[in-house]
């Protein structure tokens, strides 16, 4: 059964109650189409069964068999199947396909019509399907057009140019030599044609970039006019002239005053102009903002002029719409590179976006939070992170601790501040450490610590070990430092540690060759051998404050056993862990050899493990 009519077609469709039904509807349908092209040649049945292929199409299914009929109907003398023609031949057809070339017959037609709104199809449709072979052959048609007395035609003919020149960028030259007039047209919709076209000129060859240059002052006075009060209430949104028009041409200037610091010059005083005269309250006056601020970035313009953008887009850093901050962060953080100084004035608004409700937000705050990292500003930074971190999304963390670490080993300006930093993004984020950067704290704490500073690092482990086992590279790390440090661990600070041993190696269970690969790919150190029982938790308490002093535990002997023994028969813990704690509970009865009480309950725990399967 054939639907006669588009209507009836939809409305079958949409008494559809599963995909299934509609897919027998369309199948049969398309079927009954098939036959009608076959069978019926008729421009009515044409007409009607395009209109119908594409309401298919629309609905995700295929119609490639329908592309020849939408070229027939493209040649029919009426404008009504050509209008469904052309729109059929846009939906259905790329430059990709053979088949286009025979449309370049019926366009060269069309472009010749005394039927403007003909002309209009015809360049229309070469604006969205026109290769190259067919650029080449209607060029010339084109640029007619572009002299026609009609703004309608006018506008039509530059997006042409703009498709033809994407596509064969050699073509510029007739187009270039109607850049001025085109720019000077008295009709908003040509300017915008016309600015767009020497975009794609200025952006593909040297010549028109050059010629754009030498059109500067012809832009800034189109710019101008713009922002005069005698502007037509049809241009008018929100109380602006032509926002749409404002924002290309800023766009443009930014193409053509890149890299030239004459043109650059030339646009300071109208950038300051749109900079002071837009008003901010306002979606449209936000955009015009934003354009303005990424222009006088992009160019070698005044000092002055560059601040100013920063803090414009500051400032849209507390504009309610997320689509607002977003682009703001964005445009920040690649500035940030170049304009530091003027930067670092809102890194206590940025700092607030780690904390807002919108992902994609707090992704950006983040990126541009760490670029604004240098000596002078390390601490405060790194503070809000880490108060930021325990609550963090998953995905951001592995990024959030290499970084945290980075910038703690780079710019920490004392040993013992960058030691209990490091500790704190251990006992944070200690799961999303990369086994390098924690081998990279091991060897820090054994080559370039002194005494008091392995004693502290022992003592924090201890402390913040019996808080929380949850995070496995704080497990490794500190169970490591207590067993090497135990001595030190128990003296008081003013009784040397006597018979501190050779450091040993912190590797448990792995090679050189793995620690090299998981360092490279900045991935966690693998669980290898790991059995966490899924019905049991670690105890997790509320994480530390980042703005307060580590804590501290003094512990008797009996005490590090009683830790590293739950440690190394934990479930919870890696295998890699239960390893490294079973190594330092050996280390133990050489620390602890003056006290057989002590090596006689590490041997207890130790024994516990002998028949073990790993």
């Amino acid at each position: 059964m054939s639907f006669f009519r588009l209507k009836d077609l939809i409305r079958a469709v949409r008494v559809c109650k599963t995909a299934a039904d509609e897919r027998g509807v369309i199948q049969r349908e398309s079927a009954a189409i098939r036959t009608s092209f076959k069978e019926v040649d008729s421009q009515d049945a044409r007409y009607v069964n395009i209109q119908k292929l594409l309401y298919i199409y629309l609905l995700g299914y295929p119609v490639q068999f329908g592309q020849l009929e939408c070229l027939k109907l493209v040649a029919s003398p009426k404008f009504a199947d050509k209008r469904v023609g052309y729109l059929g031949v846009t939906l259905l057809l790329d430059e990709k396909q053979d088949i286009l070339t025979l449309l370049t017959n019926s366009l060269k037609t069309d472009m010749n019509s005394t039927d403007d709104y003909v002309v209009g199809l015809a360049l229309g449709t070469l604006s969205n399907v026109a290769s190259s072979e067919v650029a080449y052959d209607l060029v010339d048609e084109v640029e007619r057009l572009l002299d026609s007395p009609r703004s309608y035609l006018r506008k039509k003919a530059t997006l042409a140019g703009v498709r033809i020149i994407r596509r064969e960028p050699e073509l510029f030259t007739p187009f270039l030599h109607r850049a001025k007039s085109l720019l000077g047209d008295k009709h908003h919709g040509v300017q915008m044609g016309a600015v767009a076209l020497l975009a794609e000129m200025c952006n593909h060859t040297q010549g028109a970039l050059e010629e754009g240059r030498r059109l500067v002052p012809v832009i800034v006075n189109q710019l101008r006019a713009l922002l005069g009060t005698g502007s037509s209430p049809e241009h008018d949104v929100g109380g602006i002239s032509n926002p749409f028009l404002q924002v290309a041409i800023l766009r443009l200037l930014r193409v053509v005053a890149r890299g030239s610091q004459q043109a650059a010059d030339e646009l300071n005083d109208v950038l300051a102009l749109v900079a002071t005269q837009t008003d901010s309250s306002k979606n449209v006056g936000t955009a015009i903002l934003y354009e303005c601020a990424v222009t006088a970035l992009a160019i070698p313009s005044e000092q002055a002029l560059r601040v100013m953008a920063i803090n414009m887009l500051g400032k849209f850093l507390g504009n309610r719409d997320n689509n607002v901050r977003y682009v703001a962060l964005a445009t920040l953080s690649a500035a940030v590179i170049t304009e530091a100084p003027s930067v670092q004035r809102h890194r206590a608004t940025v700092i607030q976006c780690l904390r807002d409700n919108d992902i994609s937000i707090r992704r950006r705050a983040l990126d541009l939070s760490f670029a604004l990292i240098n000596e002078n500003n390390l601490k405060p930074i790194v503070t809000e992170i880490l108060r930021v971190l325990p609550h963090a999304d998953l995905e951001f963390k592995p990024s959030m601790v290499y970084r945290l670490s980075a910038a703690i080993t780079l710019f920490g300006d004392s040993l013992e501040w960058r030691i209990d930093n490091i500790l704190r993004v251990l006992s944070l984020g200690g799961k999303h450490v990369n086994a390098r950067d924690m081998f990279k704290f091991i060897r820090l704490i054994t080559l370039e610590a002194d005494e008091n500073l392995q004693r502290r690092a022992a003592r924090i482990s201890f402390a913040l070990l019996e808080r929380d086992v949850s995070q496995e590279k704080m497990v490794i790390a500190g169970t490591w430092i207590i067993g090497e440090y135990a001595d030190l661990l128990v003296a008081r600070s003013n009784n040397p540690a006597t018979a501190v041993a050779s450091p040993t190696s912190p590797v448990g269970g792995l090679d050189d060759d793995d620690l090299d690969i998981l360092g490279a790919l900045g991935k966690p150190l693998a669980k290898k051998g790991a059995s966490p029982d899924s019905s049991e938790s670690a105890p997790v308490l509320a994480a530390l404050d980042p703005s307060e002093e580590l804590p501290q535990a003094i512990p008797e002997p009996a005490d590090i056993v009683r830790l590293l023994s739950a440690i190394a028969g934990s479930s919870v813990v890696s295998s890699n862990s239960r390893h490294i704690a079973l190594t330092a509970l050996a280390k133990l009865s050489g620390r602890f050899a003056n006290s057989p009480a002590t090596v006689a309950s590490i041997r207890t725990a130790l024994k516990k493990h002998a028949q073990s399967m790993d």
